[in-house]
């Protein structure tokens, strides 16, 4: 047993300070060991990413066709984040102050360009609508719509997808939800392997989604994004989930072309169902080649 005089100097405060210190050395302080592990991932995430290779440049103007306000395009590019994001593409965006919001992508074929380009720029809302047994011949307009619901089938000449067979469809204007809510969109495979659109709705759109169907078993009901009419089938039960499949329904076959035709329409969709619609008009202007 230690029997010598305590130090004067000693000060039991320093040395609870030093057995802290002492912990945080051993055992490390959360707070910055979490800051550390995300740094590190944010510094792989960047290195591993594509480089992008272009920019596309698109004007914004608003819904009336005016100039558009600086919120209007902020809130523009977050849409096109979202759809980019929903995607699963590389890519940044950016206001640039001037009333446009520029896109940048990675190297991708010719192709997935032009595809991501022409969805970027469609509004995007969903909606459904009731399919009515009506001659669409002198129709009541200010009550009912036409729409056309396409099939389409692959080409191995052109290697491009053709309007294989279409239906026309009256849709009654009064009966339906106008804009969907829609909290999640993915894609995911049927029991035949082809990729299929699974869709949530929020807590309006499920309860306006089950009472809709409740009251029209039997009739047929027209899920459409923007003017194209996704799908048209019989509602056979009850839908009080709040959820929905949306089948394509193409018949392209197992031609590499057809299947990578079928992927990139699918994906776009989903992207579209996935964010927010767009309340604005979006014009593509031009596209910068970085490095040239």
């Amino acid at each position: 047993m230690d029997t010598s005089p305590p130090d004067p100097d000693f000060d039991p405060r320093r040395g609870r300070l030093i057995a802290v210190v002492l912990v945080l050395l051993v055992f490390g302080c959360p707070g910055l060991v979490v800051l550390g592990v995300v740094t590190q991932q944010d510094r792989l995430k960047r290195l591993l990413q594509p480089p992008i290779t272009r920019e596309l440049t698109f004007g914004v103007a608003a819904p009336d066709g005016g100039a558009a306000t600086a919120e209007l395009v902020a809130e523009v590019a977050a849409v096109l984040e979202a759809r980019l994001a929903a995607l699963g593409v590389a890519h940044r965006v950016a206001p640039t102050g001037e009333g446009d919001v520029v896109v940048g992508l990675p190297a991708l074929d010719e192709e997935d360009v032009a595809a991501i380009r022409a969805m970027l720029v469609r509004p995007g809302g969903a909606s459904v609508r009731v399919v009515v047994d009506v001659d669409p011949d002198g129709i009541d307009e200010d009550r009912f719509s036409i729409a056309t619901l396409e099939r389409r089938a692959w080409d191995p000449t052109s290697g491009s997808p053709v309007v294989e067979s279409s239906e026309t469809l009256v849709l009654d204007r009064t009966g339906g939800i106008d804009s969907l809510g829609i909290v999640r969109a993915r894609i995911e495979e049927d029991e035949g392997g082809r990729p299929q659109i699974a869709i949530a709705f929020d807590d309006g759109t499920s309860a306006a989604f089950a009472a809709l169907t409740t009251a029209r078993v039997r009739e047929r009901v027209a899920i459409i994004l923007d003017d194209r009419v996704l799908m048209a089938p019989v509602v056979v039960a009850p839908i009080t989930g709040g959820e929905a499949v949306i089948s394509l329904g193409h018949g392209w076959g197992a031609d590499p072309g057809a299947e990578r035709a079928y992927l990139r329409d699918v994906t776009g969709v989903a992207a579209l169902l996935a964010a927010p619609p767009l309340h604005a008009t979006l014009t593509f202007e031009h596209v910068a080649v970085i490095g040239r």
